[in-house]
């Protein structure tokens, strides 16, 4: 049962780091398209992304506590 447990949090936390890149790097595109310029469009994204996993770390540590 441990075992299952370890397979499903590593297949969430895949699941969250890939939806964290589509996310950071949709706000990086549409920042740079906003013509801010390079280094403001990676900043953007990478804040979009670090959002994106703290949110759904945090959304899944929350989900797997037990009462």
């Amino acid at each position: 049962m441990r075992d299952l447990r370890d397979a499903l949090r590593l297949i969430w936390f895949l699941f969250i780091l890939i939806f964290a890149l589509l996310v950071g790097a949709t706000g990086g595109l549409l920042s740079w398209v906003d013509s801010r310029g390079g280094a403001s469009a990676i900043l953007y994204g990478a804040g979009a992304f670090a959002a994106t996993v703290g949110l759904g770390l945090a959304v899944c540590h929350f989900l797997q506590q037990r009462p």
